[in-house]
C-alpha cells in the first residue's frame, strides 16, 4: 500500500513537468546518425543498430548498442542511442540505465534530462527515488535551456565495407598472446577532437594464452586463417562450469557459454557447453605444479570467440580448434582479425 501514497502526488508531478518541458525535449535522431570512434568493429555495431532503428526494429537495436557500448563504454553517443530505443521500446529499466551512464559520462546533462530520468523511474516503480528527480526536474525547467550538440558524422567506414586485419605491431591494439589480464585497448573518440579512452575491455584466460603464430599439428597451425575454417564460429559468454570433482589438467571439464551471436555456422542452442581444455593440442604435457582451481577458468561474464572446428557435440561438449587456442577473447583487434577474414573468404 506503501507505493499508492506517492501515485497521485506523482502523477501530478509529472503532469507539470510534462508541461514545462514540451517544448524543451530533446530528439537525438538516433536513426539518421552515429558516433564515430575510428574503430572498425565498433562503427559496424553501431552502423547496425542505426539501421535497426529507422526500420523500428529496437530489440536488434538495443543489442548492437549494447555491443558498441561494450566495446567502447565511455562513448556517450552510444548511450544515448541506447536511451532513444528505450524509450521507442518502453523499455525503462534499459532507458534509466542509459541516463544514469549519460549522467555519470556528463553530469551536467541531468539538468536538461531530469524529467526524462524521472519517468524512467516512475515506471520502474522505484517511487521513492523519482519523486524528489521530479521535483528537480521541475525547478530546472524554468532554466535556460543548454544546447545540444549530440549530431555527429555519419561513420567514416561503412558497415558493408571490407575490413582488413588489424597489424598485431601496432602498441595501441590487445595482442592476443598477452597475458596480463588487463590489457588496455585505444581508441580514438569523436572526429573533430579524438580522444584516446584506454579501457580494458574482458579479461583475458588465466591458462597460458597462445601465440596466434606459434605451434603446429599436422597441416593445422595455430592461425586465426586456419582457425576460420572452422565449422562454427560464435561470440559467446563465460557463464561458469560443472565441477564433478574429478578436474584435471588431461580431464578437462564442463564449460558453459551463452551465445551472444553466430558469426559462421549453423543455427545453434544459445547454451554452448565446451569441452574446457586447458592446453593446445600441439602441447600437451602438464606444466610443473599444476593444479585446477577457479583461476583456471575465465571470469564470469566474459566475452570470447569461440571456433568449433566441427558443429557436433562429442559427449555432450564441443570441442574447440586446436584445444585451448579455440578460444579466443572478443576484444576488437581479435573481432577485427576474424570479421575481416569472413568477409575476404565470403568473397573469394
Amino acid at each position: 500500500m506503501r507505493t499508492l501514497r506517492f501515485f497521485p502526488g506523482l502523477a501530478f508531478a509529472l503532469g507539470l513537468i510534462a508541461l514545462a518541458v514540451l517544448v524543451a525535449t530533446p530528439a537525438f535522431a538516433v536513426g539518421d546518425d552515429t558516433g564515430s570512434t575510428g574503430s572498425v568493429t565498433i562503427t559496424k555495431h553501431a552502423n547496425e543498430a542505426a539501421k535497426a532503428f529507422a526500420k523500428q526494429d529496437y530489440a536488434t537495436a538495443k543489442y548492437e548498442y549494447r555491443q558498441a557500448i561494450g566495446l567502447s563504454p565511455t562513448t556517450i553517443e552510444f548511450y544515448f542511442g541506447l536511451y532513444d530505443t528505450c524509450v521507442q521500446a518502453k523499455d525503462w529499466p534499459e532507458v534509466a540505465f542509459a541516463l544514469e551512464k549519460i549522467f555519470e559520462l556528463d553530469p551536467s546533462k541531468k539538468k536538461l534530462l531530469g524529467a526524462q530520468y524521472g519517468e524512467a523511474l516512475y515506471h520502474c516503480k522505484r517511487y521513492e527515488e523519482a519523486v524528489p528527480v521530479l521535483k528537480q526536474a521541475l525547478k530546472d525547467a524554468d532554466l535556460p535551456q543548454p544546447k545540444m550538440a549530440l549530431t555527429v558524422p555519419i561513420p567514416s567506414v561503412p558497415a558493408e565495407t571490407p575490413v582488413k586485419a588489424a597489424p598485431t605491431t601496432t602498441p595501441q591494439t590487445i595482442a592476443s598472446a598477452d597475458t596480463t589480464g588487463q590489457a588496455p585497448v585505444q581508441v580514438a573518440v569523436g572526429t573533430n577532437n579524438a580522444v584516446a579512452a584506454t579501457t580494458p575491455l574482458f579479461n583475458k584466460e588465466p591458462v597460458a594464452p597462445l601465440n596466434i603464430n606459434e605451434g603446429t599439428l599436422g597441416g593445422f597451425s595455430k592461425s586465426f586463417e586456419n582457425a576460420c575454417h572452422s565449422e562454427c564460429i560464435v561470440i559467446a559468454e563465460y557463464r561458469g562450469y560443472e565441477d564433478n570433482g574429478d578436474i584435471t589438467f588431461n580431464h578437462p571439464p564442463r564449460a558453459n557459454y551463452h551465445i551472444t551471436k553466430i558469426l559462421k555456422g549453423p543455427p545453434l542452442n544459445k547454451d554452448m557447453p565446451i569441452r574446457y581444455e586447458f592446453h593446445d593440442r600441439a602441447k600437451c604435457e602438464m606444466p610443473s605444479g599444476w593444479k585446477f582451481g577457479a583461476d583456471k577458468m575465465p571470469e564470469k561474464g566474459s566475452q570470447w570467440i569461440i571456433f568449433i572446428q566441427n558443429a557436433v557435440p562429442r559427449d555432450r561438449m564441443f570441442d574447440t580448434f586446436q584445444g585451448a587456442y579455440g578460444r579466443q577473447p572478443a576484444t576488437e583487434e581479435n573481432l577485427n582479425k576474424v570479421y575481416g577474414l569472413l568477409e575476404a573468404s565470403s568473397n573469394r
